[in-house]
């Protein structure tokens, strides 16, 4: 995945052309592979729907773990005075490898940004390849498959996975934007509002920052406040990539249309209307 990304870059046309001649080639056929390579990408989302519940129960037993000990040791230092104990267990702190990072057999980052970059350049025959391999002998509807991602994603996002739904958001656009009427139409079918709300309405999740080492006051403040920031920083960035797929959404959209009025009916109007405000201040540069 990651080599098929680099080669097709953003939107690079003689690959994204060749790649979609490829996998129209013979697709009929039984030893075609267009299929079973848009099977496994099917798969391999619903791994990555199920591994959300999965990776945020990880990191919290981690975090539980983490506080467990601390209170531990303080209980410890509270009983027992002991330099040299204190001292080993500084060097243990100091010389533990990093927390385990969840281990992910989805590679949903990967597949969104191939998704993407297939789609770059308003490739309106790749766009539409990805919801159906007309001649196939079975159609794996990815436009639907990220769609039902992002939804169980959002049900479980942490500050772990944030940078997953941005990827997700910035498929959705480049899959629609142009427009592609196909998908607009399937993502207004597919995509629950309630989740767009409850993005746009998100808030920054709490980070606690355990003491490692012997890490003074000021620098687990200094820790605290980074990890803060950052966590805003990523909220922003979410919100933006949905409001800018909502956008796409509405690209050639005629008054009393489907989407148009999907929006209107469901959406929450007050909220949104200040967050693209706030957006459009954030990042100039779009405007």
């Amino acid at each position: 995945l990651q080599l098929t990304v680099a080669m097709v870059g953003p939107g690079f046309k003689p690959v994204q052309d060749r790649m979609l001649q490829l996998f129209q080639e013979d697709i009929s056929e039984p030893d075609s592979k267009t299929e079973p390579f848009f099977g496994e990408l099917e798969s391999r989302l619903l791994t990555a729907k199920n591994e959300c519940k999965l990776a945020k129960l990880h990191y919290q037993q981690q975090q539980d773990n983490a506080q467990a000990m601390l209170e531990l040791e303080q209980l410890e230092a509270a009983m027992f005075s002991n330099a040299g104990q204190e001292n080993a267990k500084e060097i243990l702190k100091l010389t533990e490898p990093p927390p385990e990072k969840f281990l992910e057999r989805g590679h949903v980052q990967d597949i969104m940004k191939l998704i993407q970059q297939l789609c770059e350049d308003n490739n309106q025959a790749f766009k539409r390849f990805m919801q159906e391999q007309t001649g196939a002998p079975k159609i794996h509807d990815l436009v639907q498959k990220t769609v039902e991602y992002l939804e169980v994603w959002e049900k479980n996002k942490d500050q772990h996975n944030i940078g997953y739904g941005v990827c997700v958001f910035d498929a959705l656009t480049e899959l629609v934007i142009g427009p592609c009427r196909v998908n607009q139409a399937k993502i207004e079918e597919e995509l629950k509002m309630e989740t767009v709300n409850n993005i746009l309405l998100a808030t920054p999740i709490p980070v606690k920052v355990l003491p490692r080492g012997s890490s003074s006051s000021k620098q687990q403040m200094e820790a605290e406040t980074e990890a803060q920031r950052q966590a805003e920083q990523d909220t922003r960035e979410l919100r933006q990539s949905c409001v800018l797929l909502l956008h796409s959404l509405l690209e050639g959209q005629k008054k009393g249309g489907r989407v148009l009025k999907k929006l209107e009916e469901e959406l929450n109007a007050v909220r949104i209307r200040e967050e693209v405000v706030t957006i459009y201040q954030v990042y100039p540069s779009i405007c």
